[in-house]
Parts: structure tokens; C-alpha cells; sequence
């Protein structure tokens, strides 16, 4: 009886965790793509970009 349960809750929580899965590889691959072009940029404009880009990030 047990193991049921166990096995229910694990296909019940199998879909909350794919989509959680989901999210952060999508916000890992926008951030890193974000990162790339702040790379690019030239250095006089890099350090006021790089403070709004870590201030989104928190907020």
C-alpha cells in the first residue's frame, strides 16, 4: 500500500518538476545569451550595463 501511494505522489510531482526543469534551463540560456552580448559591447559602456543587468537580476 505504501509503495503505491509513494508511487502516485512521484507521477503526481513528476509534471510540477519537468515544468520547473523547464523554467531554469530557459532562464539559464536567456541569461547566458544576455551575458554574450554584454561581452561584446566596448568597455566604456560595459560598466553602466553590467549595474542595470545585476540590478534586473535581483529584482
Amino acid at each position: 500500500m505504501f509503495w503505491n501511494l509513494v508511487r502516485y505522489e512521484f507521477k503526481n510531482v513528476n509534471k510540477w518538476y519537468l515544468a520547473l526543469y523547464a523554467a531554469v534551463l530557459f532562464l539559464s540560456v536567456l541569461i547566458g545569451i544576455q551575458t554574450q552580448s554584454l561581452i561584446k559591447l566596448p568597455e566604456k559602456n560595459l560598466s553602466v550595463l553590467l549595474f542595470f543587468y545585476l540590478l534586473s537580476l535581483v529584482v
